[in-house]
């Protein structure tokens, strides 16, 4: 079994891509493009919020804290050495999430990237959090998270009738990869 067990909608897509270009390059445009809106959403929502600090101070400190989080047991550094696709979904999600409260919008494309993500990796519906959390509705904040949770369940689960001997080659993957051999990830 492969290392990354994927869906078989997202596998389909990355041999897509990879015929058009090696996917070593979308992974690496990928991690590059995703780092950058990270650090830019993360730098413009909280390096230069303090009106109180000078301005190369808070540069700094931030500096300080995002390697410092980047090294607490290394696991950032191994899911992007090991080529795990997990990562840059991350960086991409919090991003959004930051741009949406920064920029006070609703936490529609929140909720669209959690729904495409979660396709990867089904945890990623933890994002819907957020939506609940930060919404100032809180009942727009449900409907939102409902409808999110439907359309992935949707999708998630079209694939078992669509392309069944794929789907359950996938789920078996993913059972040897959790069950079989422990591996758990850094995500």
């Amino acid at each position: 079994y492969s290392a990354y067990p994927y869906h078989p909608y997202i596998l389909q897509i990355m041999v897509v891509l990879d015929r058009l270009i090696s996917i070593q390059f979308w992974l690496t445009l990928s991690y590059t493009v995703s780092l950058i809106f990270f650090f830019r959403e993360l730098m413009l929502t909280y390096a230069n919020s303090s009106l109180d600090r000078g301005r190369a101070f808070s540069r700094l400190t931030f500096g300080l804290f995002v390697i410092v989080t980047a090294l607490i047991g290394g696991s950032s550094i191994i899911a992007v050495a090991s080529g795990n696709i997990s990562i840059f979904l991350h960086f991409t999600l919090i991003a959004i999430f930051f741009r949406t409260i920064r920029m006070n919008k609703t936490f529609v494309l929140v909720a669209a990237v959690s729904v495409i993500s979660a396709i990867v990796k089904p945890y990623f519906l933890t994002y819907l959090l957020l939506i609940l959390i930060y919404n100032k509705s809180k009942r727009n904040g449900i409907y939102l998270c409902v409808l999110s949770l439907l359309l992935w369940a949707l999708t998630y689960f079209s694939a078992a009738f669509l392309v069944p001997s794929s789907f359950n080659a996938y789920l078996a993957a993913v059972r040897y990869v959790t069950s079989g051999i422990q591996d758990w990830g850094y995500s």
